[in-house]
C-alpha cells in the first residue's frame, strides 16, 4: 500500500497486519495523529515502525507489537513501539533507527527489559513539509 495514496495510518496498518498474521503476532496501532504531518515526515515514522517490526521479527518473532502516537504538549509528537521478543543486542540495528529518528530533528530512547523492547521517539515541531 502506498504511503502518499493512502496515509500513514493506512499504510502501517496494512504492514503490521500482513507481517503480523504471518508470524501470529498480536497488533495495536494508535498513530493517526501521525496523518497530519508532512509526507516527508510521514515516510521516515513509517520505515521507522518498518524496521523496528523487521528487528522484533528476526529477534523473535514477539507476541505482541505496540505502536502509538500521543502528543504529550503543543507542537510535540511522542510515538512509542514496543514489542516482547528478545531484547535487541546488535549495535547497528539500533544506530539505524537513531540515524533514522535525527533526520527528523527527533530524539530516541531504547529501554530493555525481560518483557522486550520500548522504543520512545520524541519529535518536536511537528514538520508539515511536502
Amino acid at each position: 500500500m502506498a504511503l502518499r495514496d493512502h496515509g500513514f495510518t493506512a499504510a502501517v496498518d496494512a504492514l503490521t497486519q500482513s507481517r503480523c498474521r504471518e508470524h501470529r503476532i498480536e497488533v495495536s496501532l494508535d498513530v493517526a495523529r501521525i496523518d497530519a504531518l508532512g509526507e516527508r515526515t510521514q515516510a521516515a515514522l513509517y520505515q521507522i515502525v518498518r524496521e523496528a517490526l523487521e528487528e522484533a521479527i528476526r529477534r523473535g518473532p514477539p507476541s505482541r507489537f505496540e505502536v502509538a502516537a500521543t502528543a504529550d504538549a503543543p507542537g510535540a509528537l511522542r510515538l512509542v513501539i514496543r514489542d516482547d521478543a528478545p531484547t535487541e543486542r546488535r549495535r547497528r540495528a539500533l544506530e539505524v533507527l537513531g540515524e533514522r529518528a535525527r533526520t527528523l530533528g527527533a530524539t530516541l530512547t531504547l529501554d530493555h527489559d525481560v518483557g522486550g523492547t520500548t522504543m520512545s521517539l520524541e519529535l518536536r515541531g511537528q514538520p508539515t513539509d511536502n
